[in-house]
C-alpha cells in the first residue's frame, strides 16, 4: 500500500480521489450526486485525480464505490514550515469550516473559502483537517496632465481649455469623460478634503462605510484600516490619476485632472494613515466583488501586488473574473527590475497587468543657447531673455514656435525658442508696455497677459521616444503567463497630494501646490483604469458604431473581455521590438483610434459564445490600404495554476488574408500562454479577410468546459459609417471552411480538423517529432513555442510504463516545462508538474500493433531560446493494493529466473556430468564384452529393420541401448 493510502482512523478531511476507470460525463455526474461533491477542472490535480473535502457521511459513501481509491493528502510539514511560529496566514478551508477566534488571533474573510488569520501558530493550522493548505500571508507592496492625452491620442499635443494649456484629448471633445462610470480602487485611501474629491454639497462622512451615489466623486470609502490618508499618500495620488477633477475648472490644478474626470470612485482603504505606503489591511474580496456587481462598477484598479507569487491569490482572482465576467481587475506589474518578476495577482490570465514607461529627452531642432525670445508689438520686437539663460522644466511641451503679437493671430510672426515662465512680475526698472508671460498665483502653467498685448501659444508636435523604465518588472510570470499585457506612462506623474489631515471638514485649496510627482507601475495602473472607464462609457452610451451617443445602440452588457480586446487592439509598440513581448506586452494604447475616432474603421464582436471543439468564422472587408489589427480576448476557466498548466480552455485566433496567407494570434501557432491573441498586418491589402476563432477540443474537461465567452476587436482600412460592407454586429460567415483544408488531416463538416497521429494543431500544421525511448536527444526550444514529440512504449507484464513517462535532463540554465498525454486524451503529471495535454490532434487513434502511443510537448518558460539534452524514460511507481506486481518486481523476478537457469546449467556441467562420465568409464569393459558376444544378433536385427523400414531411428537407438540379460545381471 502507498504511504498516502487512507488510514482506517480517518473519518473526514481533505483527500485525494483517484478514479480507476475513465469517467464518462454521465459517470461523473452520477458520482457527484452520489457523494455530494464537485469534480471539475478547478480541483482536478491530474487526469483521474481530484482534491475534495469529504465529511464522515460522504467518506463512507465514497468507500463503497469500487472505481474509486482514496488517499491521504501529504502533510504540510517541512523544515521551513516547522520553523514558523506565530504569524499571519492565508488559508484555504472546507465549506463547513467554522471560524475560530481567540484573544490573540483575528480572522479576515478574503474570498469564499479563503481566509486570513492573524497571530496564530502554524501547528494549530496543521492540526485542523478542514484546512487544505496555508501560506504565510503575503505582504501587499505598492509598486496627469500629459498622460491623459498620450493614452487617448498616442502623441502629446497641447490645447487651450478654460484658460489652461493642457494636453489635447480627443475623447473629451466627444464628451467621453467617464460620466456615469464607477471605478473601484484598493489602496492606502483618499483625502476626502482634497480639491479633486471634495463635494461642497455632500459631507465627507456621508460616504464613509456607506454608499452615497449623489456625491460628485466618491460613492463610498470603505474602511479596512482607517478612513484617512497620510500626507502625500499613495492612494490619494492614484485616485487623482484615475478620476480626479478640480472643483474649480479654471484653477491651475484643473490641468491635472484625471484620465476619466467625470467618473466616480469606490475606494477601499487598506492603509494605515501613519504611513504613505502602508497596505497592512486585509480586505474582504468577496464582499468587494459583490458590491461592485451591485453598483455596476466594472473596473478595479490595484496599484499593488503581493510580495511573492502566492498561487492562492492567483487562483482567487482567476475565479473572481470567471464568476463575474463584467469585472476587470487591473494590477500593477511591479517595480522589481529583471525578468520573471511578475508577482501575484498580476500573473493571472484573466486580468490586465501594466508595466510603466519613462521618456527620453524630446527630439527637436532646438538647443539651449544662442536663441532669443521676443515680444512683438506691431513692427517692434523687444528682447526678453537670451537663450543661454533658459531653464529646464519637467515637461516643456509648450515650446516651439512661440508667437507674441498685439494684433490678429494671423499677422503674428514666429520665433523659435523655449518659453521662459517667470515666477513674479518684472522689476519696475524692467517694466515694459508690451505683453509677456507671468506665473499665475495658482499655476506656473497658466499663460496670462500683462500689459497691452495678447499671447498666442502655438506648440508644434514633438517627437518623444519612450522606453520601459529600468525598475519596471518584466515577464514571464512564474506560472508561464505572457505578462505584462501593456505599458503606460509611469514616470514623474503629477497628481493629487493628500494633506494628511484627519479633519474631514477641512477645505483643501485648489492650487498646484496640492500636487506632487511620483513614479512607478503604481502610477501607470490608474491611468489604464481611467482609460478603461472611457471605453466603457463609449459602449454604454451607444457611441458604437456611428461615434455619436445613441440609446438604441447602447450596450446593456459590457463584458471584461470586450474592454480588454478594445484596449489591447489599440496598442502599438513603443520601439522596434515585435509585440507581444515580456517587456511591454502589446505596447501602449491609443484608445481614440481604437474606438474609431481616427483614420481607421472599427468593428466589435461582443461576448460571443464558442463551444468546446467549435470553429467560428467571421468576415471583414477592407476598402483601403491601412494597418489591420484584430484582437481576441476570452475569460478562461479557473484552475490549473497549482497543477502546473497555464490555460484550461485553449482558443486560437487565425486570420487569412485575400491572398490566402495565414496569420496566427500573437505570431505563434497554437498560442498557449495568454487569453489575449492579436494579429497585426501592416499596410494590409484591400479585400476580404477571414477571422477564425477555434476552441481546441478538450475531451478530458468536456463536462467542465462546455463553452467559453469571447470578444473580438477589429481596426483597419474601412469606413466607420459603411455598415453595408461591414455589418456592425459582425455576423458569422455563412459557411464554416477548414483552415487550409486541414493540411494532412481530414476536414470535418463543422470546419474542424481531424489530424493523423503524427500531426496536431488547429489545421494539423504542427508535427510530433518521434523520439526513441531511453535515447538521448538534443533540441533548441524557442520561447512561447511548443516542441511536440511522441514515442512508443510497450507493456512489461501487467504494467504499462507509458503511464509513467519522465524526462531526464541535466541541469540547465533555462526553465523548461514538460507535458505528457496519450492518444486517449489522458493527461499525466511529469516531473515538472505539468498535466496539460496536446490540443486538437489528440482525437486521432494511435494504437499500432498493440503498442501505446505517448504524446507530449515542452517549452521554455521565459523569453529566451533554450538548448537542452534530455532522455525520455520512465520512473518507478509506488506499489498499490490494486497492483499484481509493481514494475520493478517484475524485472527482479525475470532477472532471478535467468540467474537460476545459469547456475543450474553451470552446476550440471561442472558437477553432475563429470560424475556420470566417470561411472560410465568404469563400467565400459564389461559392457564392451557383452556387446561383442551379441554382435551377430544385433546385425541380424539391423538388417531386419532395414528390410521392414518401419522402425524409427529413435527406436533403433533404444534397442541398441538395451543391455543383454548377461550384462544386466552383472550390473
Amino acid at each position: 500500500m502507498s504511504q498516502f493510502s487512507l488510514s482506517p482512523t480517518t473519518l473526514f478531511g481533505w483527500l485525494f480521489l483517484r478514479f480507476l476507470v475513465t469517467l464518462t460525463i454521465q459517470d461523473k455526474i452520477f458520482i457527484e450526486q452520489t457523494i455530494g461533491c464537485n469534480l471539475n477542472i478547478t480541483n482536478m490535480m491530474q487526469q483521474g485525480w481530484y482534491t475534495v473535502y469529504l465529511n464522515e457521511t460522504q467518506l463512507l459513501t465514497a468507500k463503497k464505490i469500487k472505481q474509486i481509491q482514496i488517499y491521504e493528502i501529504p502533510s504540510f510539514k517541512s523544515e521551513t514550515r516547522e520553523s514558523l511560529e506565530y504569524g499571519d496566514y492565508m488559508i484555504e478551508v472546507s465549506p463547513d469550516w467554522r471560524m475560530f477566534q481567540t484573544n490573540q488571533s483575528e480572522i479576515y474573510p478574503f474570498y469564499r473559502n479563503h481566509y486570513i488569520i492573524s497571530n496564530i501558530s502554524s501547528h494549530e493550522i496543521q492540526n485542523d483537517k478542514r484546512i487544505l493548505n496555508y501560506i504565510k500571508n503575503p505582504r501587499k507592496i505598492l509598486n496627469n496632465r500629459y498622460t491623459g492625452g498620450l493614452l487617448q491620442d498616442g502623441v502629446i499635443t497641447m490645447t487651450a481649455q478654460n484658460d489652461q494649456i493642457i494636453s489635447h484629448r480627443t475623447l473629451l471633445q466627444h464628451n467621453i469623460d467617464g460620466k456615469g462610470r464607477i471605478i473601484t480602487a484598493l489602496d492606502t485611501g483618499v483625502d476626502l478634503t482634497h480639491c479633486f474629491f471634495r463635494d461642497p454639497q455632500q459631507s465627507a462622512t456621508s460616504v464613509v462605510d456607506k454608499f452615497n451615489m449623489d456625491h460628485r466623486k466618491i460613492v463610498k470609502l470603505e474602511k479596512v484600516s482607517d478612513i484617512y490618508d497620510a500626507a502625500q499618500g499613495h492612494g490619494t495620488h492614484v485616485m487623482g490619476t484615475i478620476a480626479g477633477e478640480s472643483i474649480d475648472p479654471k484653477a491651475g490644478i484643473a490641468a491635472y485632472n484625471g484620465i476619466a474626470p467625470k467618473a466616480k470612485l469606490y475606494v477601499v482603504d487598506m492603509g494605515n494613515s501613519d504611513s504613505r505606503v502602508d497596505l497592512s489591511g486585509n480586505p474582504d474580496i468577496d464582499k468587494i466583488t459583490s458590491n461592485m456587481e451591485n453598483i455596476k462598477s466594472r473596473v478595479q484598479s490595484n496599484s499593488w501586488t503581493f510580495d511573492n507569487s502566492a498561487l492562492d491569490a492567483t487562483d482567487t482572482y482567476d475565479t473572481i473574473t470567471f464568476n463575474s465576467q463584467e469585472i476587470l481587475p487591473v494590477f500593477a506589474n511591479g517595480n522589481t527590475p529583471g525578468r520573471n518578476h511578475i508577482l501575484a495577482p498580476a500573473n493571472c490570465k484573466n486580468l490586465l497587468s501594466v508595466a510603466w514607461i519613462a521618456k527620453l529627452e524630446e527630439s527637436s531642432d532646438f538647443k539651449d543657447g544662442g536663441y532669443t525670445i521676443y515680444l512683438t508689438n506691431g513692427d517692434t520686437k523687444l528682447s526678453i531673455v537670451q537663450g543661454n539663460n533658459l531653464v529646464h522644466e519637467d515637461a516643456p511641451y509648450v515650446n516651439i514656435p512661440l508667437q507674441f503679437c498685439n494684433g490678429d493671430a494671423a499677422s503674428c510672426s514666429s520665433e523659435s525658442g523655449k518659453l521662459l515662465i517667470c515666477n513674479k512680475k518684472l522689476s519696475s526698472s524692467s517694466s515694459v508696455s508690451y505683453s509677456y508671460v507671468v506665473l499665475s498665483s495658482n499655476d506656473y502653467t497658466t499663460a496670462s497677459a500683462w500689459g497691452s498685448g495678447s499671447i498666442l501659444l502655438d506648440p508644434n508636435e514633438k517627437t518623444t521616444r519612450f522606453f520601459q523604465a529600468d525598475h519596471s518588472s518584466q515577464g514571464a510570470s512564474t506560472i508561464g503567463t505572457l505578462k505584462p499585457d501593456l505599458i503606460a506612462p509611469g514616470s514623474n506623474i503629477w497628481s493629487s497630494a493628500a494633506s494628511g489631515t484627519q479633519n474631514l471638514n477641512y477645505i483643501g485649496e485648489c492650487a498646484v501646490s496640492k500636487l506632487f510627482s511620483n513614479s512607478g507601475s503604481s502610477m501607470a495602473t490608474p491611468a489604464i483604469s481611467g482609460a478603461l472607464a472611457l471605453i466603457e462609457q463609449y459602449f454604454a452610451e451607444g457611441y458604437y458604431p456611428l461615434l455619436n451617443p445613441d440609446s438604441i445602440t447602447k450596450f446593456n452588457y459590457i463584458s471584461q473581455s470586450l474592454l480588454r480586446a478594445t484596449l489591447i487592439n489599440s496598442c502599438k509598440p513603443i520601439d522596434s521590438k515585435p509585440v507581444p513581448n515580456y517587456i511591454e506586452g502589446f505596447g501602449m494604447p491609443s484608445i481614440a483610434e481604437g474606438l474609431g475616432f481616427g483614420s481607421s474603421g472599427v468593428r466589435f464582436i461582443s461576448n460571443s459564445k464558442i463551444n468546446n471543439g467549435e470553429h467560428l468564422t467571421y468576415i471583414i472587408k477592407t476598402t483601403k490600404v491601412h494597418d489591420l489589427s484584430i484582437t481576441l480576448c476570452y475569460v478562461d476557466y479557473p484552475g490549473g495554476t497549482k497543477a502546473g498548466y497555464i490555460l484550461c480552455a485553449d482558443l486560437d485566433l487565425i486570420v487569412k488574408d485575400p491572398n490566402g496567407k495565414i496569420y496566427h494570434g500573437n505570431g505563434v501557432p497554437g498560442e498557449f500562454t495568454s487569453t489575449i491573441e492579436k494579429v497585426t498586418i501592416s499596410d494590409a491589402t484591400i479585400g476580404t479577410y477571414e477571422i477564425s476563432v477555434i476552441f481546441n477540443k478538450d475531451e478530458t474537461h468536456e463536462h467542465d468546459m462546455t463553452y467559453v465567452n469571447f470578444s473580438v476587436a477589429i481596426m483597419g482600412g474601412f469606413d466607420q459609417d459603411d455598415t453595408n460592407s461591414n455589418n456592425p454586429s459582425v455576423p458569422l460567415a455563412s459557411e464554416r471552411s477548414c483552415v487550409r483544408s486541414c493540411g494532412d488531416g481530414e476536414c470535418q463538416g463543422d470546419g474542424t480538423c481531424k489530424c493523423p497521429p503524427e500531426k496536431t494543431g488547429a489545421y494539423c500544421q504542427l508535427e510530433y517529432e518521434e523520439i526513441k525511448f531511453n535515447k538521448k536527444f538534443s533540441k533548441v526550444l524557442n520561447p512561447r513555442e511548443k516542441f511536440y514529440f511522441r514515442f512508443e512504449n510497450a507493456h512489461f507484464g501487467s504494467v504499462d510504463i507509458s503511464e509513467y513517462p519522465s524526462l531526464s535532463m541535466p541541469q540547465t540554465s533555462c526553465a523548461v516545462r514538460v507535458c505528457f498525454g496519450d492518444s486517449g486524451s489522458t493527461a499525466f503529471a511529469s516531473s515538472m508538474g505539468c498535466i496539460t495535454k496536446p490540443p486538437t490532434g489528440n482525437n486521432a487513434t494511435a494504437a499500432q500493433n498493440g503498442l501505446k502511443m505517448v504524446y507530449g510537448f515542452m517549452y521554455p518558460i521565459f523569453d529566451t531560446s533554450c538548448s537542452i539534452d534530455a532522455t525520455l524514460t520512465t520512473y518507478g511507481k509506488i506499489k498499490r493494493s490494486d497492483d499484481t506486481f509493481p514494475f520493478y518486481a517484475v524485472v527482479l523476478i525475470v532477472l532471478a529466473v535467468i540467474i537460476l537457469v545459469i547456475l543450474s546449467v553451470w552446476y550440471f556441467w561442472k558437477c553432475v556430468l563429470p560424475r556420470w562420465e566417470k561411472k560410465h568409464n568404469e563400467e565400459s569393459p564389461s559392457m564392451d564384452a557383452a556387446q561383442n558376444d551379441d554382435e551377430p544378433k544385433k546385425s541380424h536385427r539391423r538388417s531386419s529393420t532395414k528390410r521392414r523400414g518401419s522402425k524409427s531411428k529413435e527406436e533403433e537407438d533404444q534397442v541398441d541401448q538395451q543391455p543383454s540379460p548377461e550384462a544386466a545381471s552383472e550390473v
